[in-house]
């Protein structure tokens, strides 16, 4: 400590006068300054004058909390001799002899904030065991933190405070955190068990729901660690909070309780206390088609019955039973315990136009007449069909006729068969044309150069050789087609799968949807084409529809705003009015009708971006598979799998 003293002055040298003297000290934290070694002045000497002290401040830089009258009371004991009176601020130790001091200033020492401080209401240590709360019961008191005072020196410095320190829980799940006189109160909201970890403090309510939401269990507790009995209440209300709100079993939760209360460990672990409802399923409906008393084609695939019968079509009598068709029965949804509703898979319906045939009030289906069964794609009838019992060739020339016609034999080279409504032929079309405005059924093939059928609706054939076939239906081929021409609106299907035959050797298959075929190609490398989704031709008409529709939108838009500046003349146009109305009213529906087809183009566009090609068994090099304009050439051998669209590209998966 660095001190000031007043020296004493000489008046001669013979003189004996002393001046009074002090000595200025300066705590070391500078929150004081005081004097010492004051000594009074003897002998005429000068006396002690506050201004020399307060300059001894000023020379020490001392600016704050200085005692003004504390000084003029010291200076006057000093000058008086009396300083005994005046006590000290600190006086001489003992064991640390030195001067007494007297504090003339006086700074403002900082002031600590405090610490925050958490006091537990409960034990929620883990080695404390299972601590078990009720809603509204206090978990933990949480005294914040204060912030420190700084405080100021006799040199006007700032002295620093060290502010309190908090380590604060985090308040998880279950607990809401009020504010109580200036403390956190930490509260449960739900019935429960205590957890802290990395401190978050959560109550956890012990309930477990099943991944499929068909049950829920939970610990059930006698009574909370306050020694509370927990209620039923609350624990249907904790399962109401969790989302258990249906199939509450409330009979086990009460012998759960009143059984944890005679338990020494007062809970009884893993009570179910819910149950959901399982769904029912429904059942799909059927349709089955009989021929000799044995059911021999079911089920509707792709819009078509799947017939393994070789004799079909087969004729049926008057009020004869030729199948049954059974509707579907909807399913009943279920509910999880969460009281989500949980669905049923829709039933499959079938949809069957029946011609020629009813269905009785048990599901049968009873012919109205004598005649053939035809069954085209989900149409089912019965029709009166001319018989042929011979070839269509010299002996009948050609065949023209406006009803079913069945050939019991072939339609020999350069003959026509035309029939407005179905043909059956038992043996082969060969270098022959046949038209029909229905089903065709060929039990045995089409070959020849020459041979071109034509038909609206479904084609069923043993196989195809060297020939064209162009359809509205579906075509289905026993055997296989080779280096023909098949084009149809519907879906090809080649081969069986049960005896694993079924080739498509060169020539170019096109299909609306699906190509389905055992093999694809042959070994000799023999290019095969097989082309399924929309044509460019179609996208082309798309676009068109697209430009004609918006050319015809702003035609109507310029009538309407004609019609509207006549109207508005204050003696009207009763000449040009009336045509530029009806004007408008034609172009609308002119308008209407190219929605309608841009509408259903556009549907044939999406549900063709479901095409794919299906092999059973091998794709040789040499086939180029097309899907909506998009091709894939096959250069090496691949084994079954099927062709589809994926980003834009035609791609290959293994496997069907």
């Amino acid at each position: 400590m660095a001190d000031n003293e007043s020296s004493p002055t000489e008046h001669d040298a013979t003189s004996s006068a002393i001046d009074a003297a002090f000595r200025l000290g300066i705590a070391p934290d500078g929150q004081t300054a005081f004097l010492t070694h004051l000594r009074p002045p003897e002998g005429g000497g000068r006396p002690l004058a506050a201004e020399a002290v307060l300059a001894a401040l000023t020379q020490r830089k001392v600016t704050h909390g200085i005692d003004r009258e504390r000084i003029a009371a010291i200076v006057a004991a000093v000058n008086a001799g009396t300083l005994d009176n005046l006590p000290p601020d600190s006086t001489p130790d003992a064991d640390a002899p030195g001067e007494a001091r007297y504090v003339i200033a006086r700074g403002e020492p900082p002031e600590d904030g405090s610490d925050g401080v958490l006091q537990w209401r409960v034990d929620a240590k883990p080695e404390a065991g299972v601590c078990v709360v009720l809603p509204g019961e206090t978990v933990a008191v949480h005294s914040p933190a204060t912030q420190g005072k700084p405080g100021e020196d006799v040199y006007g410095k700032v002295a620093a405070a060290r502010n309190g320190r908090d380590d604060l829980l985090k308040a998880g799940p279950g607990i809401e955190v009020v504010n109580d006189q200036g403390r956190d109160e930490y509260r449960a909201q739900w019935l429960g068990v205590v957890v802290l970890q990395d401190r978050e403090i959560e109550i956890d309510p012990r309930i477990e729901i099943g991944e499929d939401g068909m049950q829920a269990s939970m610990d059930v507790f006698a009574r909370s660690a306050s020694g509370k009995d927990v209620e039923i209440a609350q624990v249907l209300a904790i399962l109401e909070t969790q989302g258990v709100r249906y199939g509450v079993d409330t009979a086990a939760i009460e012998r759960a309780l009143q059984q944890a209360r005679s338990d020494p460990s007062g809970c009884v672990a893993q009570v179910v206390v819910a149950r959901g409802t399982s769904p029912k399923e429904g059942k799909d409906a059927r349709l089955g088609i009989r021929h000799a008393e044995n059911i021999v084609g079911q089920d509707l695939s792709m819009g078509r019955i799947d017939f393994h019968e070789r004799n079909y079509p087969w004729n049926v009598h008057q009020g004869e039973t030729i199948g049954y068709l059974l509707d579907a029965r909807p399913g009943e949804p279920g509910k999880a315990v969460t009281g989500k509703a949980i669905e049923v898979v829709e039933p499959r319906r079938i949809e069957v136009e029946l011609v020629g045939v009813h269905r009785d009030e048990h599901g049968k289906l009873i012919a109205d007449l004598d005649g053939a069964l035809i069954i085209e794609g989900k149409r089912l009838s019965v029709v009166d069909l001319i018989e042929v019992d011979r070839d269509v060739g010299p002996e009948t020339g050609n065949v023209h006729s406006n009803t079913a016609v069945h050939v019991k034999g072939h339609v020999a080279p350069g003959y026509v068969l035309e029939s407005g409504k179905s043909v059956i032929v038992d043996q082969n079309v060969e270098d022959a044309t046949l038209r029909a405005g229905g089903e065709v059924v060929i039990k045995g093939g089409i070959r020849g150069r020459r041979s071109g059928v034509f038909a609206p609706g479904d084609v069923h054939v043993g196989y195809i050789e060297n020939a064209a076939v162009y359809v509205n239906g579906n075509v289905t081929v026993l055997g296989s087609i080779i280096n023909s021409e098949v084009a149809c609106n519907g879906n090809i299907v080649i081969g069986d799968k049960r005896t694993k035959r079924g080739a498509v050797i060169g020539g170019a298959l096109t299909a609306s949807l699906v190509i389905e075929a055992m093999t694809l190609g042959s070994p000799s490398y023999a290019r095969t084409q097989v082309s399924v989704g929309l044509s460019q031709e179609t996208r082309r008409q798309i676009n068109k529809l697209r430009d004609d529709v918006s050319g015809k939108a702003r035609e109507i838009e310029r009538l309407t705003q004609l019609a509207n500046h006549y109207a508005r003349q204050p003696t009207g146009n009763t000449q040009l009015l009336p045509k530029i109305k009806a004007t408008r009213e034609a172009l609308l529906a002119e308008l209407g009708e190219l929605k309608q087809r841009e509408r259903e183009l556009l549907a044939s566009l999406k549900e063709a971006e479901k095409s794919k090609v299906v092999v059973y068994r091998l794709v040789h090099p040499g086939v180029v598979v097309n899907i909506n304009e998009r091709l894939y050439e096959v250069k090496q051998e691949l084994g079954p799998g099927r062709f589809t669209l994926v980003d834009d590209a035609v791609a290959f998966q293994p496997g069907v």
